[in-house]
This record gives C-alpha cells, structure tokens and sequence, in this order.
C-alpha cells in the first residue's frame, strides 16, 4: 500500500488500522495534525515507528500528485476544540491529459466534518461527481455544501440515509446495502460497481 490516510485520531477511524499497519507494507501513512493519548493509537504509532514508515502530518492547502491523479486537502486550517471538525477533508481529482483538462473525475471525502465545518468549505471549488456523504449521513448535511459540491452520486458508509438534506435527484449507494463499493473511471465516465446484487 503506497499510502494509508487516517483523517483523524478518532477511535471508530482507526481501529482496522493496526491489522492493516501489521498484514501489509504501507510506505506512508498520512493523518491530520491532531495528537491523541489512547492506548490503540500509540499502538499504531509504536507500528509506523518500527516498520519505519513514512509519517505525514497534512493541512489545509496541501496536495499529494500522482501523475493523473491529485489529492487536495481543504481542512484542517488551523485545529479547534471540535475533533471532527479537525480531520483531514480532501478532493481526489483524475484528470487524463488526452481529454485537454476539459474533463475529469472528482470525489470529495468530507469525513465526519460537521455542519459548520461544511459551511466553511462551501467558499472553496469543491464540485464532485461522488460525495461520501458526512457523518454516515447520521447527521445534517449543510445545504449550502451540498449545493457546492453538486453530486450525481452519493455513497454512505455503513448506514442508510437519516436526518440530513439529500437530493431527490442524488443516486445513494450505501455499504449497508450494497457491500462494498468499488468505482472506475477513465477520467470521464464513472462506473459504480456494488459487490451485492
């Protein structure tokens, strides 16, 4: 695994990443610059310590290139006293050079930012094809993100929609029903693949 990013050091985020950390080489591991003191995540920090993996603490404005595909980190800008709104937020962007730059593929990854975190990165450019809808869509979805971002897709981890603002008109895959979600792309058209039938 070239890269493993851990948008923060929230228990339900990382605690799959001490197997992923001991089963496979991972060359880095990127997080937000937030620090925590509980036992699973020194753990993990002991992993990356002794396997000698790169350690990258991301904030707002940073990009990871990788030839056709960017990876721009829009939060955090500075960190406050709400966790969530401390995460890494970013777009992942493929864009093929034989389309002229005229087309390409963005998915944004909000993570668990909450509603104010939302509004605050409704100035940036962050249209997507595909949002991973905040918080599980346990919680409200800003609005005025939503309408930013303009999804034709949304994919919801582990639960089915609840108590937020979701278009009629947005195709939800969720790993609750569907299973795993698998997406291909050329860079211009999508494929949204859901392992169950």
């Amino acid at each position: 695994i070239d890269r493993v990013i851990l948008t923060h050091p929230d228990y339900f985020h990382y605690s799959g990443m001490k197997a992923i950390l001991e089963k496979f080489k991972v060359k880095e591991f990127i997080t937000n610059p937030e620090y925590s003191t509980e036992g699973n995540y020194l753990e993990i920090c002991g992993i990356i310590k002794k396997k000698k993996i790169k350690f990258s603490e991301i904030w707002a404005g940073e990009t990871i290139n990788l030839g056709d595909v960017e990876i721009k980190f829009f939060n955090p800008k500075i960190l406050t006293e709400n966790k969530d709104d401390n995460l890494l937020a970013f777009q992942l962007k493929y864009q093929r050079s034989r389309y002229g730059g005229d087309k390409n593929f963005n998915i944004f990854f909000p993570g668990d930012l909450t509603p104010e975190g939302q509004k605050k990165l409704s100035a940036e450019d962050i249209k997507s094809d595909v949002l991973v809808i905040p918080s599980h869509a346990l919680k409200p979805v800003d609005e005025e993100f939503l309408k930013k971002v303009n999804p034709k897709y949304g994919i919801i981890s582990t639960q089915q929609p609840a108590g937020g603002i979701l278009p009629a008109r947005l195709r939800i895959y969720s790993t609750h029903k569907d299973g795993a979600i698998t997406l291909l792309t050329d860079g211009e058209k999508i494929k949204i693949k859901p392992y169950l039938k």
